[in-house]
């Protein structure tokens, strides 16, 4: 199933650039919280722990164990890389963004007991809950494949006159035409075969015989980049509470905002346009879309330290409650030998949707020492449950096409995250992690996480912590545009491989 493999970088070239698909309720869906320094240093694996406003995202219960009022403020610096070979050439590619991972302020309680509820604390947190920064370039030179010869073939059968505007009509209402060939169209990078043929085109990469067979008849150099950006950004409002320091419990009201930016570039250019019957030089294609939305849900945690040492956590989230909307455009532009040059821009779409998450669990334990601890935690959320609604809640035939796809491919993620800490001296500690998710579906890849980090303390008050995290390579297999099958001119397939670095420095002040 070529749509889930890096189904975004053929979302603007294959289709009217609307979002609301599978793949996009699956990104939405999970969750990678940055957290503070400390925490992530640790790989996020808090649900056994607490005492950190990071915590508080992972368990609702860590404020519980907070016996002072306590604020932080933890910057981040992110920098995404991505690494692609297509055509046999190599190409290098990354970005540095700022962003706030985790902030807030916790404040405590004491009811001046002894036994029972001894504190409760209420408080109110930002947490980044995911990053959606990737980008990626590509390039190489062939004469075996073209995307306006793609789109071409994939035109068969459609009379030309559907791709023109006029008597009131407009294509891009007609939701069998995909935008990009209703610009190719419009840009006379396309023409039907002979003045009889009304369904059969030819682009203008491609040559045609006396007999009728179309070929490309020289090298086309293809280059094309890729870039996301925004993220998903988590509000909480915490009530913790402390029962006879052996019982923690609580719960997080939870808004969530998202801001997802898809941006997309592909140029095709004749090396000597001479040798083309149209005299083609050159075609430039941009594809972007935005999908921004909030949604609402709540998250329960307990903390039970049974025995000294030990410490035993679990959470429970409802699923999530989205209203989302897309917005998307497209754009070409075309070039010949004559010196005309033509550009045509696709009107904005838009549309309103509802969109709910899986619900998801952890259970997390952790045993603390005199000078250290280690914490391991267990999360499971099963994506093949994500939905998406019309905005009024009604019936609507291609977004239940969509949740038969989540429901046929996607499937249960098994999130693991291991982390510890060391305190070398009574000011500073050492920590290290690792976080592992699992793929969504049989057709992506595990994300991996390593962190390792260093926290002191600046005296009873006040700490200063600071973490590097590394996200591991996943590697992917792609195809900048598809043709419909059958047909031998195939877009190259090449591969991509997306890493990354996050630093965050946490303060901490405690009164």
């Amino acid at each position: 199933m070529k749509r889930i493999i890096l189904s975004a970088i053929s979302l603007a070239i294959a289709g009217n650039l609307i979002a609301q698909t599978a793949d996009m309720a699956v990104k939405v869906s999970e969750q990678q919280y940055e957290g503070s320094a400390r925490t992530l240093a640790m790989g996020n694996a808090f649900t056994a722990l607490g005492g950190d406003l990071g915590a508080v995202a992972i368990n609702p219960a860590s404020s519980g164990t907070m016996r002072s009022s306590t604020f932080s403020l933890s910057p981040s610096i992110n920098v995404a890389r991505g690494e692609s070979d297509y055509l046999g050439i190599t190409t290098k590619e990354n970005s540095t963004r700022f962003s706030m991972a985790n902030a807030g302020f916790i404040w405590n309680f004491d009811t001046g007991r002894y036994t029972g509820l001894l504190n409760f604390n209420v408080g109110v947190t930002f947490n980044r809950r995911n990053n959606y920064n990737t980008f990626m370039s590509a390039g190489g030179t062939t004469d075996g494949s073209s995307m306006l010869s793609a789109i071409a073939h994939n035109l068969y059968g459609t009379d030309y006159r559907s791709l023109e505007k006029k008597d009131g009509y407009d294509p891009y209402s007609n939701t069998a035409l995909s935008w990009p060939s209703i610009l190719a169209w419009n840009t006379y990078a396309l023409a039907t075969i002979d003045p009889f043929t009304d369904d059969e085109y030819m682009s203008s990469t491609e040559n045609i015989t006396p007999d009728y067979e179309l070929y490309i008849p020289g090298d086309l150099k293809q280059t094309f980049n890729r870039n996301t950006y925004g993220g998903a950004s988590e509000f909480a409002v915490n009530l913790g509470t402390n029962i006879s320091d052996i019982l923690y419990l609580g719960v997080n009201l939870n808004f969530t905002t998202v801001d997802y930016t898809y941006q997309e570039n592909y140029c095709e250019a004749a090396l000597d346009s001479k040798v083309f019957q149209d005299g083609f030089v050159r075609m430039n294609h941009t594809g972007w879309m935005t999908v921004r939305g909030s949604g609402f849900d709540a998250k329960f945690g307990a903390i039970l330290t049974p025995v000294k040492g030990l410490r035993i956590g679990a959470t429970f989230t409802t699923p999530t409650t989205y209203v989302l909307t897309d917005d998307w455009g497209n754009s070409m532009t075309t070039e010949f030998d004559n010196g005309k040059r033509f550009t045509q821009n696709s009107p904005t779409g838009t549309y309103t949707y509802k969109m709910t998450s899986p619900l998801r669990f952890s259970l997390g334990i952790a045993y603390v020492f005199n000078r250290a601890l280690i914490s391991f935690d267990y999360e499971r959320v099963d994506y093949s449950t994500a939905r998406l609604k019309t905005r009024n809640n009604s019936i609507e035939t291609a977004l239940e096409l969509e949740n038969d796809i989540i429901r046929q491919y996607y499937g249960a993620s098994n999130i693991f995250r291991v982390g510890g800490e060391v305190w070398c001296t009574e000011k500073i500690a050492l920590r290290a992690g690792y976080a592992h998710y699992g793929a969504t579906s049989q057709y992506e890849t595990k994300t991996q996480f390593v962190s390792g980090g260093i926290g002191c303390k600046l005296g009873k008050l006040s700490s200063l912590d600071f973490t590097y995290q590394h996200r591991l390579a996943q590697n992917y297999g792609f195809s900048i545009y598809d043709y419909d099958e059958p047909c031998e001119l195939k877009a190259p397939a090449g591969t991509v491989a997306y890493s990354g670095s996050r630093f965050v420095l946490s303060y901490t002040f405690k009164f």
